[in-house]
């Protein structure tokens, strides 16, 4: 199988894109409109790709009251101390101990807090497709203070310190004794404000051994496959866009990419792919297919194939144009 394809290349007078860079201190972003998918698709991209030589990830909610420049500022003022492992792995009956630790450098107000999700997948169709669902583990808030919470099987603890220099320091503790296969998933520190967030997730699971890749296909017009009688049927109207998204759930990270009628999918002036982590599903692998300019042409079979050391998966979809 290919490795993840290039992506085409976005010159600056393309019709389909507006984007634009900024800065603040030691941080840097590229912001990216995309034309015409406002009603399908989030209308703003952030990437932070410098903050402080420090690699980090932050994702801005697309809509905001004041200009994005204003909000640079604030990011600059979320500091990871303490993060779980990219990977983490346990035997049977083992505990497992995941803890977070975030300085908030400037304050936001009520909003802020930090957070711990947990992504896990859920299995159907002889283990090659799955619905992939985050769920939250637990938090701490300026606006809560202390916290802790125990049952036969999880103990938490949360609290929040103000430090001498005027941060705010956010701590989460999350245990899980006696962890099982059921335990497996990508656990995801989430640092939030009011309209930013940063994520460091860490794949937890049991045993050495990866796991084979399972996919989830996320069509951008709202067509829910978990109904039955969808079959993994999309419908296209002609010279509207629209996309597919098909997200990867194993370890490791798999390499992915789409195919119609066998052949591997490569970029064209009408057809986009775009691959990146989905951070809000715990950073897991998304490769995006986007059809500018849906026509017949577009109509046929196709599939999404991901491939890690552990194998290779397939999920047939059919596009249909009207």
């Amino acid at each position: 199988m290919a490795e993840n394809p290039d992506m085409l290349p976005i010159k600056a007078n393309d019709p389909n894109y507006k984007i634009s860079t900024m800065h603040h201190g030691n941080v840097h972003a590229l912001t990216m409109d995309i034309v015409g998918l406002q009603e399908t698709f989030p209308i703003k991209y952030i990437t932070i790709f410098s903050a402080k030589n420090r690699p980090m990830q932050y994702h801005l909610t697309s809509i905001i009251s004041n200009p994005t420049e204003r909000h640079l500022e604030k990011l600059d003022g979320i500091v990871w101390k303490d993060v779980p492992q990219r990977s983490m792995f346990f035997e049977q009956s083992q505990t497992v101990t995941i803890s977070c630790v975030a300085d908030f450098e400037s304050y936001s107000g009520e909003t802020d807090e930090l957070r711990l999700l947990r992504t896990q997948i859920e299995r159907i169709r002889k283990n090659r497709y799955g619905f992939i669902k985050t769920v939250p583990c637990g938090f701490v808030a300026t606006r809560y203070g202390e916290y802790w919470e125990e049952t036969s099987k999880v103990w938490l603890t949360s609290r929040v310190l103000e430090l001498d220099n005027g941060a705010n320091r956010f701590n989460f503790t999350f245990k899980i004794s006696n962890a099982s296969q059921e335990d497996q998933g990508i656990f995801t520190c989430a640092a939030e404000r009011e309209h930013d967030k940063t994520f460091v997730s860490s794949w937890v699971k049991q045993g050495r051994p990866g796991s084979k890749p399972l996919i989830e296909l996320v069509p951008c017009d709202g067509t829910n496959f978990q109904d039955r009688t969808a079959r993994n049927q999309i419908t296209l109207k002609k010279q509207n866009p629209n996309c597919i998204r098909c997200r990867s759930f194993g370890y490791p990270n798999a390499r992915m990419n789409f195919k119609k009628a066998g052949t591997i999918l490569n970029p064209t002036p009408n057809l986009h792919l775009d691959f990146h982590n989905y951070l809000m599903k715990g950073g897991v692998p998304e490769l995006t297919l986007t059809f500018w300019n849906p026509n017949e042409r577009d109509a046929g079979i196709y599939s999404c194939e991901a491939e890690n050391e552990m194998g290779s998966v397939s999920v047939p979809f059919n596009i249909r144009v009207v």
